[in-house]
C-alpha cells in the first residue's frame, strides 16, 4: 500500500518563506526564497533575490523581508525604506504598519506584508492581505507563538 504524504494541493499552495534573525553581539540577518506568482513571464526576476526590495539587513538599524506583489515591493524598495525608517525611529511596530500603509496607499490593498526585527530585538509585523502565516521564536520563549490571519496578528513580538 503507497502512503501519501502530501498535505496540501501543490497546485494551490505556494507563496514566500521570510527569516529573521539578530544575534547577541546584535548582528542582523534577513532571508527570503519564494516559488513566485503562477504563470509568470519568462525571465521574471521577482522581489525577493532583490537587496532592498525583498529583503534588507543593516546592523545599524534591523532587519526586514518582506511578500506580495513584487513589482510594488520593488518599486518603493520596500524593505530598504522600512530600515532605513527604523535608524531614524528605532521602534519596528510603528515602522511595519507605516510601511505597509506606503504600499497600500500607493498601489492598493492585497499587495503585501512585511516582518521586521529592531536592533533592540523587538520583532513586529504587518500586512494589507487577509492572512499572512508567520511563526516567532526566541531565547526567551520556550515554544513557538504562530499567528495566520489579520485577527491573530503580533503588532509587535516582545
Amino acid at each position: 500500500m503507497k502512503k501519501n504524504y502530501k498535505l496540501f494541493s501543490t497546485s494551490t499552495v505556494y507563496g514566500t518563506v521570510g527569516a529573521l534573525s539578530l544575534d547577541r553581539e546584535g548582528n542582523v540577518a534577513s532571508a527570503v526564497s519564494t516559488g513566485g506568482i503562477r504563470f509568470k513571464l519568462h525571465g521574471r526576476i521577482g522581489d525577493s533575490g532583490v537587496i532592498g526590495g525583498g529583503l534588507y539587513a543593516d546592523n545599524e538599524s534591523g532587519a526586514a523581508c518582506a511578500t506580495g506583489r513584487g513589482e510594488y515591493i520593488m518599486r518603493l524598495c520596500l524593505c530598504k525604506y522600512a530600515c532605513d525608517q527604523m535608524k531614524q525611529h528605532n521602534d519596528s511596530s510603528l515602522i511595519s504598519q507605516q510601511t505597509i500603509a506606503l504600499l497600500t496607499k500607493r498601489f492598493r490593498r492585497n499587495t503585501g506584508g512585511m516582518i521586521l526585527v529592531d536592533k533592540n530585538a523587538k520583532f513586529a509585523a504587518a500586512m494589507n492581505t487577509e492572512s499572512m502565516p508567520m511563526a516567532l521564536l526566541t531565547n526567551k520563549i520556550k515554544e513557538i507563538q504562530i499567528a495566520l490571519n489579520k485577527d491573530k496578528t503580533f503588532v509587535q513580538f516582545q
